[in-house]
C-alpha cells in the first residue's frame, strides 16, 4: 500500500526534527527535500563538472550542516526553479512509499497526493531563535536576514498549503509533543 507523510512550513518551524522523529517512529524512511537542492547547489558550486542529470547520491547526503552556509541557500534557491531539475525530482520523489517528506512546498506541488499532509508553523521570535540555535556560528544580523529573505519567498507558498493540509503551531511544542 503506497503512503506517504507531506510535512510543510517556514524555515525552522520544525519540520526536520518532527519528520525524521516521526518516520522513525513509524519505520518510515525520511526525505528533507530541501537538501536535494542544497546537494544540487553545493556540488554546482564546487565542482567544474556539475551535470544536473545526476543526482542518485542525493538520498545519501546525511550532513546537512554541509550544505547550510548562505551561499549554499541562495545557489538552491535559483537551482529549484529551474523547471528541469525540479521535474526530474519530482518524479522521483512521487514514486516512493512509506516515506515522510519534509520541506517547503511538499505539500502543494511534491507530494500533492500523499495521504496525509501537515503545516507546521510558530510565531516569527520563536522560529527566529531556532535558526540561531541551528547556526550558532553565524552572525545574528545575517540569520534575522536569512529568515526574513526565505519568509518572503516561501509565503505564498505557504498560503496554498493551508488550504491542503492540517496546521500544527509549533511554537511552544518540543519535539516529542
Amino acid at each position: 500500500m503506497k503512503f506517504n507523510i507531506a510535512i510543510d512550513g517556514l524555515t525552522a518551524t520544525g519540520k526536520t526534527s518532527i519528520g525524521y522523529s516521526l518516520a522513525k517512529r513509524l519505520n518510515f524512511n525520511f526525505i528533507d527535500f530541501g537538501l536535494f537542492y542544497r546537494y544540487l547547489a553545493y556540488y554546482n558550486i564546487n565542482s567544474t563538472n556539475f551535470n544536473r542529470h545526476t543526482y542518485d547520491t542525493l538520498i545519501n547526503c546525511s550532513n546537512s550542516s554541509t550544505f547550510s552556509s548562505l551561499d549554499i541557500s541562495q545557489k538552491a534557491s535559483e537551482l529549484s526553479k529551474d523547471e528541469e531539475i525540479q521535474l526530474l525530482i519530482n518524479q522521483e520523489i512521487k514514486k516512493l512509499t512509506k516515506f515522510v517528506v519534509v520541506g517547503q512546498d511538499v505539500t502543494t506541488n511534491i507530494l500533492p497526493d500523499a495521504e496525509f499532509k501537515i503545516l507546521l508553523s510558530a510565531d516569527f521570535e520563536t522560529r527566529l531563535g531556532r535558526h540561531v540555535t541551528q547556526l550558532v556560528d553565524k552572525n545574528p544580523q545575517n540569520i534575522l536576514y536569512d529568515v526574513i529573505t526565505r519568509d518572503n519567498i516561501s509565503k505564498p507558498l505557504i498560503n496554498c498549503s493551508k488550504k491542503v493540509s492540517k496546521e500544527i503551531n509549533t511554537s511552544d511544542l518540543e519535539t516529542f509533543e
